[in-house]
């Protein structure tokens, strides 16, 4: 009688992987029950719940009570082209961690786009405030790389630096991790912030308060350098700057399941509590859109006229930001390149197009300040760089 080389569990475990791997079960199916599985693997109950049990804890199925055990996923959105089995390596995949709003939709724009020129796949997933479940999930189907909103948690970034010894490719849209060697994609954060900070003061002639949320991400610190840098040119000292600095915090734990009107209910509290202290007339440039509308909300509170007593630039140039009233002046970023960008630079580096042993990629795409109400009565642009 031959032996085994290895048990049985780890037979279906492999058998399981496989079908998942070459499409046979997509995420979100169901895989055949207890039963099936032991009567296709001429296998024990035993071995065979050691099997579905392995795989759950590595995030490729999960059990639902009276219903089964199905492939784990949490979809987003999927592209109009699906790669076939024999293509698992023409697949653009993204993993968030953050708000789906408008921005992420943007981003997902421009990897489907690059996708559809290539006539490749694309699997977009959310929900994970760590990401890891699908990222582990890719790797045991085979894929060898995804796009990622990076973030620094120590685990996160111990499991990202598994990944990579193993050979996965990621692509950072967004922002930067220092500990690892990430490809970036990202929006050109200090220029825009420069861009934004040096309007206020040429257009109200006043000292520029920053107002932003306690935040470690590379892009917060990029958009706070243009700030100090703007300021000091202007004649600030670096003290003078740091009293005009201003942070809210606000507890981002949970953040992967909120809604756009959850930012702004959670934002309004913090930023009137800091702009109770900050005498108008007054020059606010606003980390993000959200903050912006979080002044607009304390001004209306205080009684305070935006474009008037309060002159404000925001960053990210939001759909409401054009809404409100008057209208909020703000950064925008060309979120559709970044992901068509980010999608065709994971797409090289799974095709090995990039010369061995180069530095990681960091790629800088170009802002635009579009002026509104809020900063300057003529409806004008810039882009980060001009003059």
């Amino acid at each position: 009688m031959a032996q085994r080389t290895q048990p049985l569990y780890e037979t279906i475990k492999n058998d399981i992987r496989d079908a998942i791997r070459s499409g046979r079960y997509a995420p979100g199916d169901r895989i055949p029950s207890t039963r099936e599985l032991c009567e296709v693997h001429s296998a024990s109950l035993v071995s065979v719940r050691r099997a579905v049990k392995d795989l759950s804890k590595e995030g490729v199925l999960r059990g639902e009570n009276g219903r089964g055990v199905f492939v784990q996923n949490m979809p987003v959105a999927t592209a109009r082209h699906t790669a076939t089995p024999a293509q698992a390596d023409r697949v653009i995949i993204g993993v968030w961690n953050a708000v789906i709003d408008e921005n992420i939709v943007h981003i997902q724009e421009g990897m489907t786009r690059f996708a559809s020129e290539q006539g490749m796949g694309i699997e977009l997933y959310s929900g994970n405030p760590d990401e890891l479940l699908p990222l582990q999930q890719m790797a045991a189907r085979g894929i060898p790389g995804a796009i990622i909103f990076g973030n620094s948690h120590p685990s996160y970034v111990e499991s990202l630096q598994a990944l990579i010894h193993q050979g996965f490719h990621f692509v950072s849209v967004d922002r930067s991790i220092d500990a690892l060697p990430l490809h970036v994609v990202a929006s050109d954060h200090y220029g825009g912030a420069l861009l934004a900070t040096a309007h206020l003061l040429r257009h109200a002639g006043m000292a520029v308060h920053y107002l932003g949320v306690e935040d470690e991400s590379s892009a917060a610190s990029e958009r706070q350098a243009g700030y100090r840098d703007a300021m000091s040119r202007a004649g600030f000292s670096q003290a003078d700057i740091a009293q005009l600095i201003h942070r809210i915090n606000i507890d981002f734990a949970n953040s992967s399941t909120w809604q756009p009107d959850d930012l702004r209910r959670l934002h309004q509290q913090p930023v009137l509590q800091i702009l109770r202290h900050i005498e108008a007339p007054t020059c606010i440039f606003c980390q993000n859109d959200y903050v912006a509308q979080g002044v607009y909300d304390a001004a209306q509170e205080l009684g305070a006229i935006v474009g008037h007593d309060l002159f404000l630039v925001g960053y990210d140039d939001l759909t409401f930001a054009r809404r409100l009233h008057p209208s909020l002046s703000s950064v925008r970023q060309d979120f559709t390149m970044i992901g068509y960008r980010a999608a065709a630079l994971l797409d090289d580096l799974i095709r090995g197009d990039l010369p061995k042993n180069s530095p990681p990629v960091q790629m800088k795409i170009p802002v635009e300040l579009v002026h509104r109400e809020s900063s300057v009565k003529t409806a004008n642009a810039g882009v980060a760089g001009s003059n």
